[in-house]
């Protein structure tokens, strides 16, 4: 384990991530000021405040809980977990072959393979969905193989980062590669190896990856446009874009949904609301550029208004700081990847809402966390192994 600074680098590193990159966006709009769009009115800004207010009061309270530092035995690599390490390997690589390289070599993009997947999911069928659940779970089983190898090694593999980000692609998901970086981030700052170095390659690394696999996964359109045009509208878009369509809704109140949209889709499914159904994609609006990112305030705004987006910015702020007080406490692989989560749907808060909208995702990587302790448990002890 880590020193008790490592310890307090987790804990507040959910507060410290939200105030971030709220004040990149007002550095963007209201200080640099060269951007392509429409300026944002004070109440946007009052509703930006509230929800940065009410996140950073509740992560402030919460952090308190963080406990003291306790040594922890040193964790080696049992040969039994090496077997289950190489199964998940040769998973990975099947899927990878089978997914993306094979359809890429008989001429298939990127772009349309991933078109094809959601087509498919659609059109609806189980297969589909136990297909995703089962990728969603591999994606999980190697996260926590590179963090675990991390916490008993004390270095990062970079062989089987790559092989993470190769599958992810293969699952055509920014989200299972973002969320993973999140969590593997969480293990390097409560080990306290150059936390700062790791944090700035991290912050980098989350950029660069996330507007490369937009380029990779972008529809062809008429005008073919260069890599360099398509980076930069997506840089523009998913960086900036959501305060300026939080704006647009501000101003305009629109879109408007006769819709919960703080209930997630599956919930409203299965119980008697009364709303339609949230979409599973927001009206495009032209702000000027076309987007429908919204932030995550949008949608408390949209059902509760200010003091919505007051409230669940103080429920966020709370488990995303207690999920991290959890994982420092327990050290269980559960925790971790709940904490890396909200780290996660942290950051995005910017684009998109991902706390509500990320749910079915995060309660699939709860459960095969839950599995990897187990597996964990069982599978390591305290004689060195090679492997």
């Amino acid at each position: 384990m880590g020193s008790k600074e490592s310890t307090w680098l987790v804990t507040l590193a959910p507060v410290g991530v939200m105030l971030s990159v709220w004040m990149v966006q007002i550095f963007y709009y209201e200080i640099w000021g060269a951007t392509i769009f429409n300026p944002v009115s004070i109440t946007t800004w009052g509703v930006v405040a509230a929800g940065m207010f009410g996140y950073a009061m509740s992560a402030g309270i919460c952090s308190v809980l963080t406990p003291s530092i306790q040594e922890r035995p040193v964790v080696y690599i049992s040969s039994s977990f090496i077997y289950f390490k190489n199964i998940c390997f040769v998973f990975a690589c099947v899927v990878i072959l089978k997914d993306l390289l094979l359809p890429v070599l008989y001429g298939a993009s990127v772009s349309e393979l991933r078109n094809q997947v959601l087509d498919e999911w659609v059109a609806g069928g189980i297969w589909p969905r136990i297909n995703a659940i089962l990728l969603n779970g591999l994606c999980c089983f190697i996260i926590l193989i590179i963090s675990l190898m991390y916490e008993a090694k004390k270095r990062l593999s970079f062989f089987w980062i790559l092989l993470f980000a190769c599958l992810c692609v293969a699952c055509f998901s920014r989200t299972l590669l973002l969320i993973g970086m999140s969590i593997i981030l969480l293990r390097v700052l409560l080990q306290a190896r150059n936390p700062i170095r790791m944090i700035l390659f991290a912050l980098i690394s989350f950029v660069c990856l996330f507007l490369v696999l937009a380029w990779l996964m972008k529809d062809k359109s008429p005008g073919n446009e260069a890599v360099t045009d398509v980076l930069v509208h997506h840089l523009q878009i998913y960086f900036f874009g959501g305060v300026s369509g939080l704006n647009y809704f501000v101003e305009m109140d629109a879109p408007k949904y006769n819709s919960l949209l703080t209930v997630p889709r599956f919930l409203q499914a299965i119980l008697p609301t009364g709303f339609d159904l949230p979409p599973s994609f927001f009206d495009f609006v032209e702000t000027p550029g076309t987007l429908n990112v919204f932030t995550s305030m949008f949608p408390p705004y949209h059902d509760f208004g200010v003091l919505g987006v007051l409230s669940f910015f103080v429920l966020y702020g709370a488990v995303s700081t207690i999920a991290c007080v959890k994982f420092v406490k327990t050290n269980k692989a559960i925790w971790q990847v709940i904490a890396g989560f909200f780290l996660y749907a942290t950051t995005m808060t910017i684009f998109d809402d991902q706390f509500l909208r990320g749910l079915p995702v995060i309660l699939i990587l709860i459960f095969f966390a839950w599995i990897f302790d187990k597996i964990r448990a069982k599978c390591l002890d305290v004689t060195p192994s090679i492997g």
